[in-house]
């Protein structure tokens, strides 16, 4: 029997970059329809991204569009970059009505659905807004000497005067960990046995170090560097820890020049990769009630992929 080749178009874009070859890079696959889970594992490990998001039609009332998020191990069930990238791709496609400003649509993850927020500027697509799960402040950091050690750093560099490390989740559970100046944050590495340990007792999988002392670029209120206790890597840009980072500093009392808890985040510049989050801390009765993370996304290019079946 003759092999039927299928076609699926999909768009390389940057998210969370003020320019091209920023931010973290993501290929979206818009109409996803008819892929297999073993076909998307395989496409992820094929492009060799920390992320690939596929677009199918919804299955839960009130969403617009179901999205899949695979790396080239696992599939994943919330994550920011992909959700934001996914949404810039949709709309330079117009696939929605983009009447208001923003427009807001309601994606599906997994079991739950989350609303996301399209922003035009001067009549293009500008930043893409999604809304994360409601915040949980978890187990704070016993072992500090273990956790210094998997960064390759001291406790002296943690920044204990500003806040204790302590898991937070918006979506899935991270390390916030605090450290003195750029100059330590430029200096962390990755020891991989240490770091899955305390990652591992604490529920986790991450670990995201930051600074709110200096920074490298102006304009911003943090700047950080995402490491990842299981699967070995450094990410340029990361929403689900950036929008439990802005919990985490509103929790901790911190305000911006304006005595508000929206914060910009810079992540990526040791990777090459500058990346800029913009993340909003939404408090009510002194609690972190929700957390919005923004970003600008870059279309870099589109391609085809041809499977036989």
């Amino acid at each position: 029997m003759n092999a039927q080749t299928i076609e699926y178009k999909f768009y390389h874009v940057d998210v969370f970059a003020e320019k091209r070859f920023g931010g973290n890079p993501l290929a979206v696959f818009p109409d996803a329809e008819g892929l297999s889970d073993e076909e998307m594992l395989a496409i992820a490990f094929e492009l060799n991204l920390s992320e690939v998001a596929f677009v199918f039609p919804a299955d839960l009332p009130g969403a617009h569009h179901k999205i899949r998020i695979f790396t080239s191990m696992q599939e994943l069930q919330l994550i920011g970059h992909p959700a934001i990238g996914a949404h810039y791709v949709l709309a330079h496609l117009g696939r929605f009505a983009l009447k208001e400003n923003p427009t807001r649509v309601y994606q599906q993850v997994s079991n739950s659905v989350l609303p996301v927020d399209i922003h035009l500027e001067d009549e293009e697509i500008g930043q893409i807004t999604m809304t994360q799960k409601e915040p949980r402040f978890m187990a704070y950091i016993d072992d500090l000497e273990r956790l210094a050690h998997g960064l390759c750093c001291e406790v002296k560099d943690l920044d204990l005067d500003f806040a204790s490390p302590q898991v937070v989740s918006t979506g899935m559970p991270c390390m916030m960990v605090p450290v003195k100046n750029v100059e330590i944050l430029s200096s962390l590495g990755l020891e991989v046995g240490s770091l899955r340990e305390v990652c591992d007792e604490h529920g986790c999988e991450m670990a995201y170090a930051f600074t709110v002392r200096d920074r490298l670029r102006p304009g911003s209120n943090a700047h950080a560097r995402f490491f990842s206790g299981h699967l070995l890597f450094e990410d340029p840009a990361t929403g689900s820890a950036a929008g439990a980072l802005g919990a985490f500093l509103a929790a901790n009392g911190m305000e911006n020049e304006n005595g508000q808890t929206d914060y910009i985040i810079d992540q990526g510049d040791f990777l090459g990769r500058p990346s800029r989050l913009y993340v909003t801390a939404i408090q009510e009765d002194d609690k972190v009630e929700r957390v919005k993370v923004s970003g600008y996304c870059r279309h870099v290019y589109e391609a085809t992929l041809r499977l036989e079946r």
